[in-house]
């Protein structure tokens, strides 16, 4: 399985750099799979970057609803079938899963959640392993270290992820673990936050081996706007940029969405907050060696209802552009989906609340593309208060792609269009759960 997912990594690579990006005029058409009807049935409150799996569906977790209102694990076919998998009961198996799941090489699905274990007398969170068919592990529960973010499968074999607390002063870590549950702690960010503070996504591995995430808090910025960094396998941590620290005009600030890395060999990501007089989030891109540029701010005025306070992680679609979510902002204020090409001008796809029924908004994470050319989502709730859907978009430049014969591959989970050292990674859903921007 790792040689496939290696050589489609690199078929990905090299269609993405032969694809000339094209933005679909208009806006893409949505179809809701599903609503979440919360506790005690199948689950609420989304917050997970969904993963394409192996068998062509899709597996993703809920914060809340099941039996014991704790959260769940599912499973949904492309038509909208979905199936609990398991209930999580704060004690020993975790609650309130932040973060989607990834596939790991062995088949088996991994991911984290931010409370509960077994770990005495205080448990904030658990490393997990469910089958397919639902047979859930615990492989480490944690002390103090409250992890949000989802996991990574590394080249190595071992899973990779952050916490956002815990470590040696409380400011977060970075860890390694086992796919049998042994686990290192690789960093541990300082309070001082030099070195960033509180990660809450998850990391990348790029091209040329190294990690790569962001921290929300942090820097040298007196509030703490977060910071852009790199990791060798072995744990040493450079800072590649400190958000509204001067070098970069309106940078934005607080990324929880984490990195993609661009067919390009780039760096791209969001920040929730900053970047303006709108302070309202801004996408960037950054060369591997920490060079910023903003390629758009939002709610600037420069693209009319385009949403605010993007959380989620972008992806970049077999069509060569990226595709992403805001939290709040655009008609309804509840929220939308956008496209950007890689030099920055950005399209607004769908602005929740609309003419679907019950299309209920407010996306933590982003979306993710899958071989049948669709992209698919997840959303928290929404202004009528729901407990949760999950949807997907035709957007005509993607299904145009594939069904030209572009690609006979689907995209990479969450990262896009990726070169070597990726396996299957999430997007990242793992942000923290804010109250909806004014």
């Amino acid at each position: 399985m790792m040689r496939h997912l290696l050589h489609l990594s690199a078929v990905l690579l090299a269609i993405g750099s032969l694809i000339v990006p094209s933005l679909a005029h208009g806006q893409a058409t949505e179809t809701v799979l599903h609503h979440f009807a919360g506790a005690p049935t199948d689950g609420s409150f989304p917050m997970c970057t969904l993963v394409p799996a192996a068998d062509g569906n899709f597996y993703g977790t809920t914060r809340g609803g099941g039996n014991f209102d704790d959260g769940t694990v599912f499973k949904i076919t492309p038509s909208g079938t979905v199936t609990i998998l398991h209930q999580f009961q704060h004690s020993p198996d975790g609650a309130n899963p932040y973060a989607g799941l990834i596939q790991g090489a062995d088949g088996n699905f991994y991911g984290t959640t931010r409370v509960g274990g077994s770990y005495t007398p205080s448990p904030v969170g658990t490393v997990f392993k469910i089958t397919p068919t639902g047979t859930i592990t615990i492989l480490y529960s944690f002390a103090s270290e409250v992890p949000e973010a989802g996991l990574i499968q590394a080249t190595d074999g071992y899973l990779y992820g952050t916490t956002t607390y815990g470590g040696t002063d409380n400011g977060g870590t970075i860890f390694k673990i086992s796919t049998s549950g042994s686990l290192t702690i690789l960093h541990s960010f300082a309070r001082n936050g030099v070195d960033g503070l509180h990660p809450n996504s998850p990391l990348i591995q790029a091209s040329d081996g190294n990690f790569y995430g962001v921290t929300p808090g942090g820097g040298p910025d007196p509030l703490g706007a977060g910071t852009i960094f790199k990791m060798t396998p072995s744990g040493s941590l450079t800072i590649l940029h400190n958000f509204r620290d001067g070098s970069v005009t309106d940078d934005g600030g607080v990324p929880q969405g984490g990195l993609i890395q661009g067919s390009d060999g780039n760096f791209y990501g969001t920040t929730s907050g900053g970047g303006g007089t709108s302070q309202y989030g801004v996408v960037f891109k950054m060369t591997p060696s920490g060079t910023v540029t903003i390629l758009h701010r939002f709610h600037d005025g420069s693209v009319a209802n385009d949403g605010t306070a993007p959380f989620g992680a972008l992806i970049q679609a077999v069509d060569g552009n990226f595709y992403g979510t805001t939290f709040s902002g655009s008609t309804a204020d509840d929220g939308t989906v956008f496209a950007m090409t890689p030099s920055g001008s950005v399209t607004v796809l769908l602005s929740f609340g609309g003419p679907v029924a019950g299309d209920y908004g407010n996306p933590v994470a982003g979306v993710v593309q899958s071989g049948d050319g669709y992209l698919y989502g997840t959303t928290l709730g929404g202004s009528v208060g729901g407990n949760g859907t999950v949807y997907k978009l035709a957007v005509p430049s993607i299904l145009a792609a594939v069904n030209s014969g572009s690609t006979d591959t689907p995209a990479l989970p969450t990262w896009g269009l990726l070169g070597l050292g990726l396996l299957l990674l999430l997007a990242a859903a793992r942000s923290l759960s804010r109250q909806k921007a004014a």
